[in-house]
C-alpha cells in the first residue's frame, strides 16, 4: 500500500500510531507526504509507476480527486485499487459512503479487509471527478470560505459561510441539455453528482450510486430571497432522503452546461472556470475500498 497523506496531517498521533498497527500486522505500508498542490497526483503517479497494488488518498475531497486523476492517467488504473483515508475539512464523498472519518485505523482497517468495487468515475472537459461537480451558490460558498474558519468549524463553516452570503449571490443564466432535459434560465444554483454531498454535508445528490452508470442533476431555480432558508435547511439535514420540492431532479449519463459569461464551478472542491461544460460518466473504471453496505453502492 501506498499512502499519499497530506502535508498538514502527517504528524498526527492517530495517523502515526494506524500505519504503525498495519504494518504490525504484515501490510506493507508505505508513506509518500505532499507539500505543495500537485503533490499528491504526481506521487500517485510514482506509486504507480513503482508497483503499488492499493493507492489510498489520505486528505479531503480535492486529495482524492489528484489521486484519482493520476490513476486514470495510467495503463494500470483497471488494476489498482483505490482506498480513501479521509483527512479534510468537509470528508463529504467519505461521510457519503460510509467511511470512518474519526478514526484512521479503522478507515485504513476497510482498505485492507474489503474487496474492491469497480465504481464510475465522472468527467468534465478534460477533467475526472469522484464526487460532486457544483455550480453558482454552492461553488461560490467553497470558494469563499475563510481556511481558517475550516480548521476551527470543520464543515459547519461551509453552512456557517452559506448564510452570512446568502443576499450577496444572485442567479446565474444558464442553458442545461442531456438525454431528455431542455432547460435554460436562471438558476441559483446546480450540482452534477457521482456522490452525495458537497460544501460541507449539504445533500445536493440523496439518489447518486457510484456504480449505476448514471450522473445526477440538481437545478435549484432561481427563488425568492424568504425562501432560501428553508431550502438550506432541507440541503444540510436531507432529513427526507429526497431533494426539495422546488429543485429539478435527473439522472442522466451525459449533460452540456453552457453559460453566457464565464462560470466558476467547483470540481471535488477545487475551482475551474469556463463557458461551456460537457459532463460524461465512466462506468465502473477505478477499483474502490468501501465499507460494507455503504449506500453509495448498488449491490447485485
Amino acid at each position: 500500500m501506498r499512502l499519499i497523506l497530506h502535508g498538514l496531517r502527517a504528524d498526527e498521533p492517530l495517523i502515526r500510531d494506524a500505519v504503525r498497527r498495519l504494518r504490525s500486522e504484515g501490510h506493507a505500508v508505505e508513506v509518500r507526504v505532499t507539500w505543495e498542490d500537485g503533490d499528491a497526483h504526481r506521487l500517485a503517479l510514482e506509486a504507480v509507476q513503482a508497483g503499488a497494488e492499493t493507492v489510498v488518498a489520505g486528505g479531503g475531497d480535492g486529495t482524492i480527486n489528484e489521486v484519482c486523476n493520476a490513476l486514470l492517467e495510467t495503463d494500470r488504473a483497471n488494476d489498482v485499487v483505490f482506498g480513501v483515508l479521509p483527512l479534510g475539512t468537509a470528508n463529504d464523498f467519505a461521510t457519503a459512503a460510509g467511511i470512518p472519518t474519526d478514526d484512521p485505523y479503522a478507515a485504513l482497517r476497510i482498505v485492507v479487509e474489503r474487496p474492491p468495487t469497480r465504481i464510475d468515475v465522472g468527467r468534465v472537459n478534460d477533467r475526472h471527478f469522484v464526487n460532486v461537480v457544483s455550480g453558482g451558490y454552492g461553488a461560490e460558498v467553497t470558494t469563499a470560505t475563510d481556511p481558517s474558519l475550516k480548521r476551527v468549524l470543520g464543515g459547519f463553516a461551509y453552512f456557517l459561510t452559506g448564510l452570512t452570503n446568502m443576499d450577496a449571490s444572485g442567479p446565474r443564466h444558464l442553458r442545461l441539455q442531456g438525454p431528455g432535459l431542455e432547460w435554460e434560465g436562471d438558476l441559483l444554483a446546480f450540482a452534477v453528482c457521482n456522490g452525495r454531498l458537497a460544501g460541507g454535508g449539504f445533500h445536493v445528490g440523496p439518489h447518486a450510486i457510484l456504480n449505476d452508470g448514471l450522473l445526477d442533476l440538481m437545478i435549484l431555480p432561481d427563488l425568492p430571497f424568504s425562501e432560501w432558508p428553508h431550502i438550506l435547511h432541507e440541503f444540510r439535514t436531507g432529513e427526507t432522503g429526497e431533494p426539495p420540492e422546488e429543485v429539478i431532479y435527473r439522472q442522466l449519463p451525459e449533460l452540456t452546461i453552457e453559460a453566457p459569461d464565464s462560470l466558476q464551478i467547483n470540481l471535488d472542491g477545487g475551482p475551474i472556470f469556463g463557458t461551456r461544460f460537457e459532463f460524461s460518466v465512466a462506468p465502473q473504471q477505478l477499483q474502490m475500498t468501501l465499507p460494507e453496505g455503504s449506500p453509495l453502492v448498488k449491490t447485485p
